[in-house]
């Protein structure tokens, strides 16, 4: 047997669940696994490091159908996406299909959008899945309330009634996000508990004309009602995120979602299958697998280094000294992975795992806008969108400045102004540009919302524990901990190139963007 560590954690530290010896490989080959959002970022590596490295049996994805395509064109083009490479190399595509089966589904319907034949005919047949990997979520910021909390929590609870009719299920895995406790205050340390909103310090507000509910079983219930509009709907969240101090309506969502999750759990006399709850940081890219530097979309850190480099933004609001908890996508999915082969044991309510940095690793935003610059400096990009009305292009060696008092407030309402502009003429020329400059301007109000970096610390604990249950070679082949063996200043530039590679700045948004700008 060979020897096993602990894992790299802290001074912060401290033992939440300890396990014995923790297998992954042996644990899930030849199993049954259903996953969704295979075609995200965290879905895609999930997905591919489930049949490369873990040899799953068979693999069922729900995914969205597109008119006049059949499952199965779905699956190749999907297949053929660079992220697999690795993946095709040593099993042929062919061979690959037949452990995949695509189910069309549509996670903001009611029941998934799944046909009754694929119901019966492919999720519960043979007694279903082992494990249900749930990853798939709406993270868009204009997105009408409802629809936002149908596809999250919504579909959550369906796809845990479906698990619930599988005699095979095993283990249940919610991917929601570190941020479900961003509403505690700058410089807390969030462990790895779920967030009772209900508290008694509110008590005096709920079951009242003002917010009619008592709990959480209530507030979903409210608002999935047929009967309230969309826009009553948005008003009353508006509310309840001012109430509880959250900054977005997706971690609102995601913190209710939980409580359904731990409901779900704790209720053995109907629920027989454990549950995981994977809290991912803000998400990088892939440090190790499938190649370093492979990342598929602009959120987060990538979105806000990009911003910064094409001249959307030249300051920041933020301030430098506060903990900026970055994960790179393949750790996030090692953790998922292993929070999936931990199920053997009954434990009274959901295992929670935090996928993040700032406990064992950390880095300062100061020190990440650093390094964006010096990339940048020296990888400058093809173009740049921000003009100003003269024509004249801005110089291409970025500077972040970091501001505060009157400053900050004079440069933010500059930039509010600014885009408002741009909206107004957006919205003369044609609705598809008027559609892209409110999506810059909703990504731009996101980089400049102080709240979305409160230097908070994720305690990872849990994850840590888990980890050192692996022994040296899977240790090696799933790492999941972001410990000083690994270094910022060496990763980073890895980090931004597969994000000026991939091009993930939206190519359609930036150059509308930029022809509106020029026109200006």
């Amino acid at each position: 047997m060979s020897s096993r560590s602990t894992g790299s954690g802290s001074g912060r530290h401290v033992h939440f669940d300890s396990v014995g010896n923790v297998e992954i490989v042996s644990t899930l080959r030849g199993k049954k696994v259903l996953l969704t959002g295979a075609t995200g970022f965290v879905g895609t590596c999930v997905m591919e490091r489930l049949l490369r490295s873990c040899k799953v049996g068979h693999l069922v994805l729900l995914l969205r159908g597109r008119r006049g395509v059949e499952p199965h064109e779905r699956l190749k083009d999907l297949l053929m996406a660079e992220v697999f490479l690795r993946l095709r190399e040593e099993v042929p595509i062919e061979e690959l299909m037949k452990r995949i089966t695509v189910v069309h589904a549509d996670l903001s319907m009611p029941r998934l959008g799944i046909s009754e034949e694929d119901w019966k005919e492919v999720l519960l047949k043979d007694g279903g899945v082992h494990y249900v990997i749930h990853s798939a979520a709406s993270i868009k910021l204009m997105e009408p309330f409802k629809k936002q909390l149908q596809m999250n929590f919504g579909a959550t609870a369906d796809l845990l009634e479906l698990a619930n009719k599988m005699t095979n299920m095993v283990g249940f895995v919610y991917v929601s996000t570190a941020f479900v406790n961003a509403n505690l205050p700058p410089g807390s340390v969030c462990v790895e508990r779920i967030q009772e909103l209900f508290k008694p310090s509110y008590g005096t507000k709920f079951g009242t004309a003002e917010y009619p509910f008592r709990d959480y079983h209530d507030l979903v219930k409210y608002f999935l009602s047929p009967n309230l509009a969309d826009k009553d709907a948005d008003e009353m969240a508006r509310k309840l995120m001012k109430l509880w101090n959250f900054w977005s309506t997706y971690i609102m969502t995601k913190n209710w979602t939980e409580q359904h999750v731990k409901y779900c759990h704790e209720k053995k006399d109907k629920y027989k299958f454990q549950t995981t709850i994977v809290r991912p940081a803000l998400i990088t890219s892939c440090a190790k697998d499938p190649y370093p530097g492979y990342i598929s979309n602009n959120a987060g850190p990538a979105g806000m280094a990009m911003a910064f480099a094409h001249g959307l933004l030249s300051y920041s609001p933020y301030k430098p000294d506060r903990v900026m908890d970055m994960i790179p996508g393949d750790f996030v999915a090692n953790t998922i992975i292993l929070g999936c082969a931990t199920m053997d044991r009954s434990l009274p309510s959901p295992r929670i795992l935090h996928s993040s940095s700032s406990v064992s690793n950390p880095v300062t935003i100061g020190k990440y806008f650093q390094l964006v610059m010096e990339y940048f400096d020296k990888e400058p990009v093809n173009q740049e969108i921000l003009r100003n009305f003269f024509g004249w292009r801005i110089q291409n060696k970025i500077r972040i400045k970091f501001v505060s008092g009157p400053e900050k407030v004079f440069r933010r309402s500059l930039t509010v102004g600014y885009w408002k502009v741009v909206i107004f003429f957006a919205k003369c020329i044609s609705p598809q540009l008027h559609k892209a400059a409110m999506m810059g301007y909703g990504a731009t109000k996101l980089l400049l919302n102080e709240d979305v970096a409160k230097g908070l610390f994720f305690h990872n604990g849990n994850t840590v524990d888990l980890y050192g249950g692996l022994d040296d070679t899977e240790q090696k082949m799933f790492p999941c901990i972001w410990s000083p063996v690994y270094s910022w200043d060496k990763y980073t530039p890895i980090f931004l190139e597969g994000v000026k590679v991939t091009q993930v700045t939206t190519e359609a948004l930036i150059d509308s963007i930029t022809h509106l700008l020029a026109w200006l």
